[in-house]
């Protein structure tokens, strides 16, 4: 990977970070967690497009993409002493397969059924592995720390 390589995983790691950021507002999520759901959704974005650049599976970039917001936003919650969903929300929507669901749904129209479900079953993987990568790390940190009943 060469320079404009590097450029371009920074230049991505800010629209990341400042859509995430706008999101996080528009969500009205508190103000102390902004930035740093914002840095979590803009590492896990450039940790996706690393993998996917070097070992070019979809499936994996995205697994490890969400595995990372998952893991943070755990850790994150665990610090600021909030629930993971204000890290996790805004810190996936980076990762969400919209082009995916937007292509497939234009093949529908244009009534092109088999590449509709061919583009369509591969986004739907992609939500799933998404939701799997999160959940398996909500249920592991349900595990290694219980909750506490005052």
């Amino acid at each position: 990977m060469g320079l404009n390589g590097y450029l371009g995983l920074i230049y991505e790691f800010v629209f990341c970070f400042a859509a995430t950021a706008f999101f996080a507002i528009l969500m009205r999520a508190p103000d102390k967690t902004i930035i740093f759901s914002s840095f979590i959704a803009g590492v896990s974005y450039v940790i996706f497009r690393a993998l996917l650049i070097f070992s070019g599976n979809e499936i994996l970039s995205y697994f490890v993409g969400a595995l990372f917001v998952a893991v943070a936003g755990e850790t994150a919650a665990r610090v600021f002493k909030m629930p993971s969903t204000v890290f996790v929300l805004p810190g996936i929507i980076p990762l969400v397969p919209g082009v995916g669901l937007y292509k497939s749904m234009i093949e529908l129209v244009r009534e092109n059924y088999s590449e509709f479900l061919k583009i369509g079953s591969q986004t739907l993987f992609i939500s799933a592995v998404i939701a799997i990568s999160i959940a398996t790390v909500n249920i592991l940190a349900r595990f290694v720390f219980p909750q506490r009943n005052h």
